[in-house]
């Protein structure tokens, strides 16, 4: 038999797995975009979530709101709007492209340097052993950072759209 065989049974083999996989592209479009209209809603929740620490803290006149709260919640809502761009490109490209994650990467360590810088600054005495240790976590995310800044300028030098897969 020749590898161009054309008779009915190969046709209905060929017409039941184009049909299968185009349910499957209709099921993982569909997936990929709950999954940007819940992201999108948690994107919007968190932005409500630092307006209404701001708006609070002005209300109240307090001379020091929530200010570490408010930078939280917006990083975190940036490293979702980035994660919602990764859905939407690979929704649009059928690929997954690396310099997302690569951002969500870089969004997440500053965020936690801002929040370990916070939590000891607040101390009135740093124990020597927390301080020791909040500065090695402090190096290792500044490499990180190094890292991922790195990745992130030879990806757009050299890659420009790299995908994962």
């Amino acid at each position: 038999m020749s590898s161009h065989d054309t008779s009915p049974d190969r046709a209905q083999d060929k017409s039941t797995r184009s049909r299968f996989v185009r349910w499957i592209d209709h099921g993982e479009d569909g997936i990929y975009a709950i999954i940007g209209v819940l992201l999108a809603i948690t994107a919007l929740a968190l932005l409500w979530d630092a307006s209404v620490k701001i708006v609070s803290g002005l209300l109240w006149h307090r001379a020091q709101f929530d200010a570490i709260g408010v930078i939280d919640s917006l990083l975190i809502t940036l490293m979702v709007v980035e994660i919602l761009y990764t859905v939407r490109v690979s929704f649009v490209e059928k690929s997954l492209a690396c310099e997302p994650f690569l951002i969500v990467g870089l969004i997440a360590a500053v965020r936690r340097i801002l929040i370990l810088t916070a939590e000891v600054w607040h101390l009135q005495e740093v124990p020597p052993d927390l301080f020791r240790m909040a500065m090695i976590e402090m190096g290792l995310l500044t490499v990180l950072i190094l890292v991922l800044v790195i990745s992130i300028v030879l990806l757009r030098k050299h890659g420009g759209s790299a995908a994962i897969f």
